[in-house]
């Protein structure tokens, strides 16, 4: 079963939430995640008139104990839409669905951000949730 994109999905970089790259890969079914970086970068220009393209870098250990330097994208809202459309993928419909609910909810709840131990948590009545910080 695909993954889903829900609110612990995002991700908070200078105050405005964003989406892994595979995360919102796997929530469309795609095989291999990791493939939506070339659709990102096909697209790179229509994307970046919706903001700035915002990457991460990482070191991942690839095939054999190779080390190997790999770029993370993390999208706003306007930017993984387009992407879920030109995805082609069969659950692009209901990833548009969810990022829509998600980005909203996310804007009405008006959740406040604090931080405890050098971690960033974010509140609302009932419960806490831990918003997962880069800095770019």
């Amino acid at each position: 079963m695909p993954a889903i994109i829900t609110i612990d999905s995002l991700w908070l970089i200078e105050n405005e939430p964003r989406v892994l790259d595979t995360d919102l890969a796997a929530a469309l079914g795609m095989a291999r995640p990791t493939n939506i970086r070339g659709l990102i970068e096909t697209n790179r220009q229509e994307l970046e008139n919706f903001g700035s393209l915002h990457t991460k870098r990482a070191v991942i250990q690839a095939g054999k104990g190779a080390n190997r330097e790999v770029a993370m994208f993390l999208l706003n809202e306007e930017q993984s839409l387009p992407i879920c459309m030109l995805s082609r993928a069969d659950r692009a419909k209901q990833v548009r669905a969810d990022i829509i609910t998600v980005f909203v909810a996310y804007r009405r709840q008006g959740w406040r951000t604090r931080r405890i131990s050098g971690k960033t948590y974010r509140s609302e009545p009932a419960r806490t949730f831990i918003i997962r910080r880069f800095s770019c």
